[in-house]
């Protein structure tokens, strides 16, 4: 349980460095992303100047493959925003 919860911890600081700030993120493909690295970001632990390295990587990386898929029928809150729908 502590090792589910030190690597929710992790996940989420990942997030808030690379991912937070884009408008239109998928939390979940970016949760997976974190996963598929989670052997990397374990063995750079100790190493900040690779730490740095895996983290800017790791937003670049958020940046292209972790977006919404844009939908019709439901629209994403990102999608509304930029239509300037109304919520109902």
């Amino acid at each position: 349980m502590y090792a589910k919860l030190l690597g929710l911890i992790v996940q989420h600081w990942v997030f808030l460095t690379g991912l937070w700030h884009i408008q239109e993120r998928s939390l979940v493909k970016g949760g997976q992303m974190v996963r598929e690295q989670s052997v990397r970001l374990a063995a750079c632990i100790n190493d900040l100047a690779a730490l740095t390295g895996l983290l800017e990587e790791l937003a670049e990386r958020f940046r292209h493959g972790c977006s919404q898929n844009p939908r019709k029928a439901k629209p994403n809150t990102s999608q509304r925003f930029d239509n300037g729908c109304a919520f109902s």
